[in-house]
């Protein structure tokens, strides 16, 4: 997990794209501050669970990086940390799929844009957020 979004470089390890670095710039800090059993706090550990979600990949069916920024930016603004917390691993999986679909409903071209230019302006990425703020509230909706 140290090496998440990070491209091939021999000096210093570097997300290989603008986007990936955008959502990835503390997770590797998270993470470790998550491992740690005694100084780790409940809500440190919940949002280690959601971004240790989002990166779970079939081996089969990779997602595009597009894709992975959307899950990626969700779990560390920790608009995922409840969602993921109360469900198991299946039912995780399938909400990160509908969740992808729906932000690629509402917004067809957002995604690729991302995966085409390998960029995330400040407006996609708030673009991004509503997205993903409307699917939970509606999912959130429909479980509770």
């Amino acid at each position: 997990l140290t090496r998440i979004g990070v491209g091939s470089t021999k000096l210093r390890p570097t997300a290989s794209s603008a986007a990936m670095r955008a959502v990835t710039r503390a997770l590797r800090l998270e993470l470790a501050s998550a491992a740690d059993p005694v100084a780790c706090e409940p809500t440190q550990r919940i949002r280690a669970d959601a971004c240790i979600s989002v990166l779970q990949q079939p081996d089969t069916t990779p997602v595009s990086l597009g894709e992975q920024v959307a899950l990626l930016s969700a779990a560390t603004d920790g608009l995922l940390d409840e969602a993921v917390h109360t469900r198991d691993a299946a039912a995780t999986d399938q909400l990160l799929r509908d969740l992808l679909a729906a932000v690629s409903a509402a917004a067809p071209e957002l995604l690729p844009k991302v995966s085409r230019s390998g960029e995330l302006t400040e407006a996609q990425a708030a673009e991004l957020r509503g997205h993903t703020r409307e699917f939970l509230a509606r999912e959130e909706g429909q479980t509770g």
